[in-house]
């Protein structure tokens, strides 16, 4: 019953924070969407997100050049407009090598951060926590009930 609960909210959870990331125009491939998932067992839930998914939310510290196919494939995704004749590999490479200088800052003017943040502080959690809490105490109280005919 309480793992229905967790995957239910998990669900429900995974779902906005999708919703989130395209709202603030993050999706690029699609792999967050199709790389966060919640699941469940009877003592919790866990929601895993692919490796990026801390980079939109907190930026990236400078010191190691990102993987260039990685950003090769950005660039050709056409989200990036280009101000002269330069290669897309040329200018995959430039983005890099700022980033391993500069790392990434969130928030910026196109990232405003808070992807993950927003969605998990809007006091969810203590919601589904009163109700996992008012849910045992029925539970307990039910059992007391039928153990002894009296509560």
């Amino acid at each position: 019953m309480l793992k229905d609960r967790l995957q239910q909210f998990g669900d429900k959870t995974v779902n906005d924070l999708i919703a989130n990331y395209i709202k603030l125009g993050l999706k690029a491939f699609g792999e967050f969407e199709a790389g966060t998932k919640a699941v469940a067992t009877e003592l919790g839930m866990e929601i895993s997100a692919p490796f990026h998914a801390r980079m939109m939310e907190q930026g990236r510290k400078a010191g190691k050049f990102p993987p260039p196919d990685e950003i090769l494939r950005w660039v050709r995704l056409g989200k990036i407009q280009k101000r002269s004749n330069i290669s897309d590999e040329s200018l995959a490479y430039l983005i890099g090598r700022k980033i391993s200088r500069e790392g990434i800052k969130v928030p910026t003017k196109y990232n405003i951060g808070k992807v993950i943040t927003s969605v998990l502080t809007d006091g969810r959690l203590d919601r589904l926590e009163d109700e996992i809490y008012e849910e045992v105490r029925a539970n307990i109280q039910r059992e007391i009930i039928k153990a002894y005919g009296v509560f």
